[in-house]
């Protein structure tokens, strides 16, 4: 696959962040959420770093867990839905 691109020094774009999350993001929602993405009700954001937080070392993605139709409290771990 080669190397990532939070790797790289300089800034790849917002685009190619957000599919390298993808990548990322879909395999660890199915084992946090204990359901497939394409399956579950639940979604996922990509938290990622922007051009300016770059340039200050941020390399650092996050998979944040949300349920779209209604407000959730707590962790979404193990909520398999």
């Amino acid at each position: 696959v080669g190397e990532s691109l939070l790797n790289t020094n300089e800034f790849p774009g917002e685009d190619a962040i957000i599919a390298e999350a993808e990548q990322k993001c879909v395999p660890a929602f199915e084992e946090f959420v204990g359901a497939g993405y394409q399956d579950s009700a639940l979604d996922y954001w990509p938290m990622s770093p922007t051009e300016g937080s770059w340039s200050d070392g941020d390399r650092e993605v996050l998979c944040l867990v949300y349920d779209p139709s209604a407000e959730t409290v707590g962790s979404l771990a193990g909520a398999a839905r």
